[in-house]
């Protein structure tokens, strides 16, 4: 393994352990999932080339978890959202950030570094009717369509090579229009969470979890029991129905990808602070 890859995968393990102590603390209900639900089943652990680490927290506990820890969270560590003291990710859901660690992502033609980090995705109910659900689905598409348009207007706007026509009619677009001056990430993120927080989850038969679009919906039922699971030899909450869950997202999950594709999603270079950032 590339020896800075497993420093980051050290350090929001780190994050990872604080936060389920807060967790506990605080009775707030949180579960691994997306590729580190996959890790935890597959591999007992990180997936060899992953380089953050994923939550999902029902509404109710993701929002209270914000409200006590926006402000100061661990020395070290700081929440990066549209309603906490810092906002760098531009992203509609909250992280939790490294000083010490940084990663370097690539926008377009700008250079940006951020903290290694573990992404905190809400769960949210959704209408119990199809057509409905599809609808309100598709607003949150659109909304999330905007916010990375705002977004790459600030960070620097993509390479229009090896993307679908629509991606490469609104990267020529933004180029002009420069939406992220008229519309700032955090008002749309804001907007985002406002119309996404709308249906409560007890009353759902289906939850949606963040911005995935049709594959992120689940149904409720899978979430109703809790399991501890072997994460790089300690154990965190997931969700009793993950082999269901893991099938629908990824089929099927336990063949690993093809080694063109086993490379880190986030990052293409790693620095390390001597000093933790303020």
């Amino acid at each position: 393994m590339n020896h800075n890859l497993k420093i980051v995968q050290s350090e929001i393990l780190k994050i990872l352990k604080i936060f389920d102590e807060k967790c506990k603390e605080n009775n707030l209900k949180y579960y691994i999932f997306y590729g580190t639900l996959l890790g935890a089943v597959r591999h007992k652990g990180f997936i060899p080339w992953d380089d953050d680490i994923d939550i999902t927290m029902p509404r109710e506990d993701y929002e209270k978890f914000i409200s006590l820890y926006r402000d100061e969270f661990f020395h070290g560590y700081y929440l990066d959202g549209y309603n906490c003291s810092r906002y760098e990710s531009y992203s509609p859901v909250f992280r939790i950030n490294s000083k010490n660690v940084l990663l370097r992502r690539d926008k377009g033609n700008k250079e940006h570094w951020i903290g290694a980090f573990i992404s905190i995705f809400p769960m949210d109910g959704l209408p119990i009717d199809v057509k409905e659900r599809n609808k309100h689905i598709r607003k949150l598409m659109i909304i999330y369509a905007l916010l990375r348009a705002s977004r790459s207007s600030l960070f620097g706007l993509g390479n229009v090579k090896n993307r679908s026509i629509k991606e490469k009619i609104v990267i020529i677009l933004n180029k002009i229009i420069k939406i992220g001056k008229f519309i700032p990430p955090a008002r749309l993120a804001e907007k985002y969470n406002r119309l996404a927080s709308q249906y409560n989850i007890e009353n759902s038969e289906f939850v949606y979890i963040c911005y995935d679009g049709q594959s992120s919906i689940f149904p409720r039922s899978l979430f109703d029991d809790t399991v501890d699971i072997e994460f790089e030899h300690n154990k965190y909450h997931a969700p009793a129905g993950y082999d269901e869950l893991l099938t629908l997202y990824y089929g099927d999950y336990m063949t690993p990808p093809p080694l063109s594709e086993q490379s880190p999603a986030h990052s293409t270079d790693i620095k390390i602070m001597p000093q933790p950032l303020v």
